[in-house]
């Protein structure tokens, strides 16, 4: 093993498991955040489509309020 104490090993092995997770979170957000700030129309439109069952009034509900 290495020289390092154990406190210094922990806390270099928790700041990697944050950037790990941090770097992850990112490349799963970003992509939609550009979509939405580039092209907001087809990003909304994407996703009222895209809805549940469960959410089916609140899409239904926007729709209706478009149309007027």
């Amino acid at each position: 093993m290495s020289d390092l104490p154990i406190g210094e090993f922990a806390l270099r092995d928790l700041l990697r498991a944050l950037w790990l997770v941090s770097l992850i979170f990112i490349c799963l957000i970003l992509p939609f955040y550009l979509w939405q700030q580039l092209a907001p129309e087809s990003y909304e439109e994407f996703w009222l489509k895209s809805v549940s069952p469960m959410s089916r009034d609140a899409r239904n509900e926007i729709l209706r309020q478009r149309s007027l």
